[in-house]
């Protein structure tokens, strides 16, 4: 349980009282709903987005479609409608924000790298823990060579490119972990992917889109 895990965010006691009022709030046995989705996680096929909102994402092995909204200046950067997202080429990745830099997101990436073997085949790939405590905990666990040794920079905590921070910013496409992939998010000259940490981590040793799924099942991994 995360407030218990990092229960220096609040008192213990504090905390459970926050579980117990957050486990009171269940639907009543006989509550009727308007709608009810089954969804079978066997059928989602590995993801990521194509455009420039949330909104925009096809799945790894279906064609992206036309982006609105795409300046002049920026146009270069599109890739042509109908290509297989499992086609698309980076520049640059990214690992790490306040939305995939948990010491898991790390864990999951760092083991893709590990199995893989390689280094990187992108121009650059940074690697950028959610906090100090995530940092430390990596480190700890030796995933920072694990990065370092396959061609990623590990950077210290912080925002970095996931909005271009300082000098963090990227010309090209990048695969990113972050959380949003508008116009210029990671640099004035960048076109953001979204997906996962572990897709991340792969896409950067491929240089190109690569299927988490097949490689997990080829190297034997979760």
């Amino acid at each position: 349980w995360f407030q218990k895990k990092r229960d220096f965010f609040a008192p213990e006691d504090l905390n459970e009282d926050l579980i117990a009022d957050w486990k009171s709030l269940n639907t009543d046995d006989d509550a009727e709903f308007e709608e009810v989705l089954e969804i079978d996680a066997a059928d989602i096929t590995q993801m990521v987005s194509y455009g420039l909102t949330l909104n925009e994402i096809v799945g790894i092995n279906d064609p992206i479609g036309e982006v609105s909204g795409v300046h002049p200046n920026r146009a270069h950067l599109e890739l042509p409608v109908g290509t297989i997202a499992k086609d698309i080429t980076f520049h640059h990745a990214f690992i790490g924000s306040c939305t995939n830099g948990r010491v898991e997101d790390f864990e999951d990436a760092a083991r893709v790298v590990k199995l893989h073997g390689g280094k990187i085949k992108v121009q650059s790939a940074l690697a950028v823990p959610g906090s100090i405590e995530v940092k430390r905990e990596c480190e700890a666990k030796g995933l920072d060579k694990i990065f370092t040794d396959a061609g990623f920079e590990w950077r210290e905590p912080g925002c970095s490119s996931c909005l271009a921070m300082n000098p963090d910013k990227f010309d090209g496409r990048v695969a990113s972990s972050t959380n949003r992939n508008f116009p210029g998010r990671q640099g004035p000259a960048s076109r953001t992917y979204l997906m996962s940490p572990e897709s991340v981590a792969l896409a950067a040793l491929e240089g190109v889109m690569t299927d988490i799924v097949s490689f997990n099942r080829e190297h034997g991994g979760k």
